[in-house]
């Protein structure tokens, strides 16, 4: 009987040290990759020239198409639905407090923002 718990008990460790062993290397593997950006994101950056032009008008409503539900609610969240609202420095400030809006997010919104009316908003 005692045997049987020495065996069980053995078993049990081998178990845990090989899921452990495991986990360390998916871990190394983890660092070794590059932070994962959206793919919209890279084809915002490539749309945007220096010499687009956008409408002067800061009333104008905010074309929100190409971004994520995620951004979109985000920017809503903000209270920012003209172009004038997106100038405003206050808008970066709501956007980095937010909950739930990360570096992802942030620079999806960032990306958005310089290729359709050249505003950076981040830093």
């Amino acid at each position: 009987m005692i045997y049987l718990l020495i065996f069980a008990a053995t078993c049990a460790l081998a178990c845990l040290l090989f899921i452990a062993d495991k986990l360390l290397k998916d871990t190394k593997k983890a660092s070794d990759l590059k932070p994962y950006v959206f793919k919209h994101v890279e084809s915002l950056k490539e749309t945007a020239t220096s010499d687009d032009t956008f409408s002067e008008d800061g009333d104008s409503v905010l074309d929100l198409t190409g971004l994520s539900a995620r951004a979109k609610k985000a920017i809503a969240s903000t209270g920012a639905f003209t172009v004038a609202d997106l100038e405003i420095g206050t808008f970066s400030f709501y956007l980095h407090n937010t909950k739930g809006i990360g570096p992802k997010t942030l620079a999806e919104i960032n990306a958005w923002s310089v290729a359709n009316y050249n505003i950076k908003i981040t830093e």
